[in-house]
């Protein structure tokens, strides 16, 4: 759906022991991580992108089914790291990765773009 915008290059990885090879690889801007993944969650591998020094800074959202879309609204979210609930509608994903992306520097805002 996101490539389909055409505003974004996407590379899927279904293996989360792949994850970082993979991240590396793909030199993303932005991480869309499922929270619970079958041997690895999604908090270990953003422990590991945060010791890697290509990935530390790289920013994640948490896409799980774990918690509410009211939850996710009020969990605290830091300046690398924040949840959304599943299934997430497209407009409020993209809104969320437009902001992060702008918010960390990764974009300029609409307006500032040629």
């Amino acid at each position: 759906m996101l490539e389909n915008t055409g505003n974004y290059d996407t590379s899927v990885e279904n293996r989360p022991f792949h994850a970082l090879t993979s991240a590396r690889s793909f030199k993303p801007d932005l991480v869309l991580l499922d929270v619970d993944m079958p041997g690895k969650d999604g908090g270990e591998i953003v422990g590991e992108m945060r010791k890697d020094a290509f990935l530390k800074g790289v920013p994640v959202i948490f896409l799980t089914a774990l918690v509410s879309k009211h939850d996710a609204g009020h969990r605290q979210a830091t300046a690398h790291e924040q949840f959304l609930a599943k299934p997430a509608d497209l407009g409020i994903l993209v809104a969320a990765i437009e902001e992060t992306l702008i918010r960390t520097g990764a974009r300029k805002p609409y307006h500032e773009r040629n």
